[in-house]
């Protein structure tokens, strides 16, 4: 937040995280720099917004979802998504995938591939 507005400082300082480290040695890197920085763009015009929590949090009611669920998570993901990935083990009906050599935020630009087969095996179960 500190870096706003400015959006060449927002997207360096975001493309240096993990989480952008596969897609920033890729073929792709210009394309995700060019979408990243449309994003802060964007978000820079977007009319503040208030957030409203949900009472109880959903996280402690994750258990309650019937639906088959599938958790796509990369092998180069942050600590936090995997944090996030052990809450969902709660989830009756998960599949849970890891996608080697990928990270986080562009897993769909490095790996469509792999991530089309994942998801229509999924679909088709």
């Amino acid at each position: 937040m500190d870096a706003a507005p400015n959006v060449d400082k927002m997207t360096e300082i975001f493309l240096s995280t993990p989480i952008y480290q596969v897609v920033t040695h890729s073929p792709q890197k210009d394309f995700a720099i060019q979408m990243l920085r449309h994003h802060f763009q964007r978000m820079l015009k977007w009319p503040p917004f208030k957030t409203i929590w949900p009472q109880p949090p959903a996280i402690d009611r994750l258990q309650e979802l019937n639906s088959k669920t599938l958790f796509i998570i990369a092998q180069n993901d942050s600590a936090d998504h995997y944090l996030i990935a052990d809450h969902f083990r709660k989830v009756p009906k998960v599949k849970f995938i890891e996608i080697a050599d990928a990270d986080h935020i562009m897993v769909t630009l490095t790996h469509p591939e792999e991530l089309y087969r994942e998801i229509n095996a999924f679909m088709e179960e």
